[in-house]
């Protein structure tokens, strides 16, 4: 199976709404005949129509699109068709063939773009009195993926470079098997409805990489340094660590930042857990023993709303502690959801 791209912007008028009837395209409507069909069927290379080329269109015509769509593409090949910021991706069909042979019912009521009707008349295509430029056609159909219709795909959005780059090919058709594995990616992103996105995949390639450093560089006060680090940067009004040797405390909570405009204090658990293991629920149930002991000592007097959150190093939470978090409104993050955190506000001013 090969891969292709195969303009349609020839007559494209009529080249489109035949497409969407299944009916791919190619021009040359003065070559559109059985004998000069067989001849390229049977040449090994696209020079030996050179003759017959050179007859009908002198010397502007590059012949080899004309023998790559009629010989080398085959039933079962895919078909990249580029459109106006987007693609589609065909399987081909049948064989080429001529124009003339196409289903006079496909042809019933077809309307160019233009509204402009479309008809058979002997062996060519017509509009009115004109002779519409296409010779040759083979049976295509969507591709699908999943239940998608892999048609009028958006470039920008899942196209990568070498596939944007494969599309801005100004001649007819072009072998892209090389690419196979690139559009395959664009129509798998596509089915996921996953865009490609520079700020995720760069996301993905760091947040690991910076988990793995804190691990490897930090201790836990340092961690707690960076925890506050980061509420510095987003706004917090006051962030101060708390005493780890108070005594009768009910519950714990390491860092305390207060964002006074908004009347919010965020509790925070730090755990600085190896980045490959589980946070368990005592974490939550450190927290969630602070802000009790913190709300009854307040009574109704604070008018700031306590949050509780838990920060761990770790790769994920135990059903338990979700469990207990969900239930007492905790938030949970891990380390690579905190590497992603700290990424957002940036490390330019950050001295631990």
């Amino acid at each position: 199976m090969e891969y292709w791209l195969h303009r349609v912007s020839h007559e494209e008028k009529t080249s489109r709404p035949l497409l969407e009837k299944g009916i791919l395209t190619i021009g040359f409507s003065a070559l559109s005949s059985s004998d000069f069909l067989s001849k390229t069927k049977a040449a090994q290379r696209a020079e030996e129509l050179n003759s017959a080329v050179k007859k009908a269109y002198g010397d502007l015509l590059q012949f080899r699109s004309l023998w790559l769509f009629l010989k080398k593409m085959q039933v079962g090949d895919w078909v990249l068709v580029p459109g106006r910021g987007t693609f589609s991706v065909y399987v081909i069909k049948g064989e080429s063939k001529l124009i003339a042979d196409i289903d006079p019912k496909l042809i019933h009521r077809l309307q160019r773009m233009d509204n402009a009707k479309v008809r058979i008349e002997g062996d060519r295509l017509k509009t009115g009195d004109k002779v519409i430029d296409l010779g040759f056609y083979r049976e295509v159909e969507v591709y699908r993926i999943g239940n998608k219709k892999a048609r009028n795909i958006s470039r920008s959005n899942y196209a990568d470079r070498k596939l944007n780059a494969a599309m801005k090919f100004l001649g007819t058709n072009l072998d892209i098997s090389n690419l196979e594995s690139n559009l395959k990616e664009a129509l798998e992103t596509y089915k996921k409805n996953q865009p490609l996105n520079f700020y995720s995949d760069v996301m993905d390639c760091l947040a690991p990489k910076l988990l793995t450093m804190m691990y490897k560089r930090l201790n836990p006060q340092k961690f707690e340094s960076l925890l506050k680090y980061y509420f510095e940067r987003i706004g917090a009004t006051n962030v101060w660590s708390l005493s780890k040797n108070q005594r009768d405390k009910k519950g714990d909570a390491d860092i305390i930042a207060s964002f006074d405009p908004i009347k919010v204090v965020i509790c925070i658990q730090a755990k600085f857990h190896a980045p490959d293991s589980t946070t368990k629920k005592w974490a939550v149930e450190q927290i969630v023993k602070y802000k009790d002991s913190k709300e009854r000592e307040a009574g109704s007097s604070d008018e700031h709303k306590l949050i509780c959150w838990v920060v761990s190093t770790c790769e994920k939470f135990d059903d338990e502690c979700i469990e207990m978090a969900k239930a007492h409104g905790v938030v949970l993050i891990n380390g690579i959801e905190f590497a992603r955190m700290l990424l957002d506000v940036g490390i330019e001013h950050l001295e631990i």
